[in-house]
């Protein structure tokens, strides 16, 4: 979804989901969509832009998570490798070849508890320069994903907890000027522009309720991401010299893991809205670390030879690498038949023809159809309305109707897909659009299923010109869904 914007801005035709339309602000990750938007307009290649940044931001991340270490902590370069090895071969470069925009808002929060680190050690004059300075971090995180903000206001925090209470008033009013003034520019900005102050996505996956189950699976995330290095975190708490820091450290990531229950769980690609407090744990155990190694409960462990602390750490470095690839090595981005179905459609893009799918990513990019988007992470009026209905359709009037159904011509079409997938909200999305295919006589011109429960339905309205092409295009004889052939229900449906 992001790559569309990024195409679109980088074409001029401003935040728009579709040409022509109104600013839509479904993709969250304004700063990685401007840079990616920027580098195709120097004639870069838009997928090649996209990993070029979320690359280049990786890159950018593990090399600060080194200085934070290496500059909070004195420790040697072998020792400040071990977190920034950890980070390095982690789950940030899966998201890179995904395209996802997570490396960048990765960037900028260890950027932003790198200056969080220096204000709780800072003095004098130092202090609000310090302060302004997270603010101005602060609204960097804001624009690189919403919930940077709060992130944000979470390192504040912590900036509170670590210093004990000195130089409040300095730090806030520091704070203040750089995240409250030109943070408030920025959302007065996106007010205006989107036409509503929150991001659409937000209308969305909120719902205006608790979300529970998301908030066991955001606390699961966490812990499989930091590993062994929250043990020092919780160990930091148990020891009088290093408790204030590990309270600072674990303010924002207790915070942050708890924010996820406003908000449902979708395309959390491995972990991705988890992913950026990893760096603040990964910074936080090291420096907690360094205070409990200068106990005199660790003075035998001082007394080792360096040559056999640097072996140590590549022992770990290895054995860190090697968990972390038996983690993440089947999470590979695999062939799609959504892919190979939009190239086919793609053609037909000068014809005006419109998409209305649940899936928002692949068949509207590749396609570059004008698209509809049925669950509403792009659409600013089924977002807020709810769900899609037919009289919304009908401004449309969509050539092509695809959905992802969680039932199939195999399975009976009863309450329980209600239960699959995202649960009631998407099983009524899935019906809207079934039903108003089928009341308005389109063509039922593939099912694909990898199972009894999960399909892909795509219906051809009848009576315009290309409908018999269109229908070829969308049958495809080795449609694959995540690199596995998919089984052609078409036939079964249709009788």
């Amino acid at each position: 979804m992001l790559l569309r914007y990024a195409q679109h801005v980088g074409d001029g035709h401003g935040i728009v989901w579709n040409i022509g339309e109104p600013p839509v602000d479904g993709s969250t990750d304004l700063l990685d969509m401007l840079a990616v938007a920027g580098v195709t307009r120097a004639g870069v290649g838009l997928e090649k832009a996209a990993k070029a940044v979320g690359l280049a931001s990786h890159v950018l991340c593990v090399l600060a998570v080194y200085a934070a270490v290496r500059r909070g902590t004195g420790a040697s370069p072998m020792l400040a490798l071990i977190p920034a090895a950890y980070l390095a071969v982690g789950p940030g470069l899966r998201y890179v070849s995904a395209s996802y925009g997570t490396t960048v808002f990765a960037l900028t929060v260890a950027v932003g508890w790198w200056m969080a680190r220096r204000l709780m050690a800072a003095s004098g004059p130092d202090v609000r320069r310090l302060a302004l300075g997270l603010g101005l971090c602060g609204v960097a995180m804001g624009m690189a994903r919403p919930e940077g903000a709060f992130l944000a206001l979470f390192f504040f925090a912590a900036v509170l907890v670590g210093r004990g209470g000195a130089d409040t008033a300095e730090v806030a009013v520091g704070f203040a000027i750089g995240f409250g003034a030109l943070g408030l520019a920025y959302f007065c900005w996106r007010w205006t522009y989107f036409g509503h102050p929150l991001p659409n996505p937000f209308y969305r996956l909120g719902g205006g309720v608790l979300h529970p189950d998301v908030l066991a699976r955001s606390a699961r995330n966490v812990l499989r991401l930091g590993g062994v290095f929250l043990i020092l975190l919780f160990a930091g708490l148990l020891r009088r010299e290093s408790r204030r820091l590990a309270l600072a450290v674990m303010v924002p990531v207790v915070l942050f893991t708890a924010l996820w229950v406003f908000l449902s769980d979708e395309t959390n690609y491995y972990m991705r809205y988890r992913y950026p407090i990893l760096s603040v744990i990964l910074i936080g155990a090291a420096e907690i670390g360094a205070v409990l190694a200068s106990t005199p409960a660790a003075a035998p462990l001082r007394r080792m030879p360096r040559t056999l602390v640097s072996l140590a750490a590549v022992a770990l470095i290895a054995a860190l690498i090697v968990v972390q690839h038996r983690q993440l090595r089947h999470v590979e981005p695999r062939r799609m038949g959504l892919f190979d179905v939009a190239r086919r459609l793609s053609p037909y893009v000068g014809k005006g023809y419109t998409l209305a799918t649940t899936e928002a990513g692949l068949l509207p990019l590749y396609s570059q159809w004008r698209s509809v988007d049925a669950w509403g992470l792009n659409d600013s009026w089924i977002a807020q309305h709810g769900v899609v209905t037919a009289e919304y359709l009908d401004r449309y009037r969509p050539e092509l109707v695809m959905f992802h159904a969680y039932f199939s011509p195999e399975s009976p079409r009863d309450e329980s897909a209600s239960r699959r997938g995202l649960g009631r909200a998407w099983d009524d999305t899935v019906r809207a659009l079934q039903s108003y295919a089928e009341e308005r006589d389109y063509a039922l011109a593939a099912v694909y299923a990898r199972g009894p429960h999960e399909s892909h339905y795509y219906y051809v309205r009848r009576g315009f010109l290309d409908h018999d092409a269109i229908v070829a295009a969308v049958r495809i004889a080795d449609y694959e869904w995540d690199g596995q052939p998919a089984s052609d229900l078409t036939p079964a449906a249709a009788r």
